[in-house]
């Protein structure tokens, strides 16, 4: 599927091409540097993304372990928090109920 979908698409370039050399468009010359510099474009871009790919696999390795480390160390971080809020939560909601038979303070009232 994809090599017949790569086929199509190169087919249609190259009668996008030909239509743009045969109105007048682009002349020979011209399509000759633009395929030459498109050619060249490809090879400068292949050539960077391999030795890229050796400067910085190891790097971003080294990096995907450190974000898989802070990642569960945030995970803990966020259940403690919870857990810690919903005991001073409690904490409030039993105070409140032992201070409230004991008078009224929170209304200033004397």
């Amino acid at each position: 599927m994809p090599i017949q979908c790569l086929s199509a698409v190169c087919m249609l370039g190259v009668v996008i091409v030909g239509m743009l050399v045969m109105t007048g468009a682009i002349n020979l010359e011209q399509l000759g540097n633009a395929v030459w510099r498109g050619f060249l474009m490809i090879v400068i871009v292949l050539t960077a993304l391999c030795v890229l790919k050796v400067l910085l696999l190891p790097i971003l390795i080294s990096w995907l372990v450190m974000l898989k480390h802070m990642i569960w160390w945030a995970v803990i971080i966020g259940l403690a928090i919870v857990t810690a809020l919903l005991f001073i939560r409690m904490l409030v909601s039993k105070f409140e109920r032992w201070l409230s038979p004991q008078g009224n303070h929170s209304k200033g009232k004397p």
